[in-house]
């Protein structure tokens, strides 16, 4: 046993013979983790028809393929460790209270945390999602899971993650409590005209259960998209307004009511300054996002209102959301949809 397990972590497409053809063995290999690099051949521009001028060069952004069972393929595109783009992440996120310089911990807790996102994406994809097709293999959903990276590296610079995750149930929550005091007060007046993501929080029951997106679409902020999720509280038909009517309670909870709205804390998940520069967010080349041709192309011809860079924003800000979502404890997870409709549009997945 020993002697297969090393020959599978030494050669993971290696067959295996029929003793050691075991579910376990198999179990295994597929899990195993294969780094493939891109290359390319490199023609010098002074003299494109000679042999000798062909260079063999690695290009980023470089692929793991990661869970072989998830089906989810991790592209390596980090910004934490450039001090550059690092330097330019901690300005552009005006809610930052984390560290200047990145340690051996955080990359290891980085790691932890990209093993883990695929299963809780597989589970997002078929409970949430229902596995429909239009949805999981759309574009849109197709950029966030090639950020993965970068969204991890966001909320890891905020120090949002709890001390170690690879020991987390993947049906637990994996962000701090809110009694560890890392996260502000969406409605503090420094963050009022901010645009961005804001974490609701049961502060009776210390959960976290919904997100909102800010993007600033009808000149949006958190102070007006916070009154009006308050108005909604109770009389939309939303799972999240249902359980936190805005109303006192009255002999205990009534329906599907689970609390109130007073008992929800908003929370800045990340903040953004509209009319600050915020290119390190949207820039094709160098930037903390990694934006393929096809993602792209159809941004160009998606119907979102808005130039392509207030397009690119509103992906940004739906990724980043739908990041955390997927985070939350998933008992307590009250949001709907993807959290991407915006570019999707809505579905009625009811079965």
């Amino acid at each position: 046993m020993d002697l297969t397990l090393r020959k599978l972590k030494d050669y993971p497409d290696a067959t295996l013979g029929s003793k050691e053809d075991c579910l376990l063995l198999l179990t295994c290999k597929l899990c195993s983790v294969v780094e493939l690099p891109l290359r390319v051949e490199s023609l010098d521009s002074n003299d494109s028809s000679s042999d000798e001028s062909q260079t063999v060069v690695n290009l980023t952004p470089q692929i793991n393929i990661m869970n072989a069972q998830s089906g989810c393929n991790v592209i390596d595109h980090s910004f934490i460790e450039d001090a550059g783009k690092r330097s330019e992440a901690l300005k552009v996120f005006t809610n930052y209270c984390g560290i200047d310089s990145v340690t051996p911990r955080m990359l290891e807790l980085r790691e932890q945390m990209i093993k883990v996102l695929p299963r809780r994406i597989e589970y997002f994809k078929d409970q949430r999602c229902k596995g429909a097709t239009q949805i999981i293999h759309h574009w849109a959903f197709k950029s966030f899971e090639d950020n993965l990276v970068p969204l991890c590296e966001i909320v890891l610079l905020n120090r949002f993650f709890m001390k170690s995750v690879a020991g987390v149930s993947k049906k637990k929550a994996v962000l701090k409590p809110v009694s560890t005091h890392m996260y502000r007060d969406a409605t503090d007046e420094e963050f009022k005209k901010s645009q961005g993501v804001i974490l609701l929080h049961d502060k009776e029951r210390g959960v976290f259960v919904n997100v909102c997106r800010v993007d600033g679409s009808d000149g949006g902020d958190f102070e007006s998209s916070l009154k009006k999720l308050e108005q909604k509280a109770g009389s939309d038909s939303s799972l999240f307004c249902r359980s936190y009517p805005n109303q006192r309670r009255i002999r205990g909870m009534i329906g599907e009511a689970i609390g109130e709205y007073s008992d929800i804390d908003a929370l800045v998940g990340v903040s953004l300054d509209p009319n600050a520069n915020n290119d390190c967010l949207l820039r094709e080349e160098n930037g903390l996002f990694f934006w393929s041709e096809r993602t792209l192309h159809c941004l160009e011809e998606s119907k979102v209102t808005g130039e392509l860079k207030q397009k690119k924003m509103k992906l940004v800000l739906s990724m980043i959301a739908l990041f955390f979502n997927i985070l939350f404890d998933r008992d307590e997870n009250l949001s709907e949809g993807c959290l991407l409709e915006t570019f999707i549009g809505c579905y009625n997945l009811a079965k």
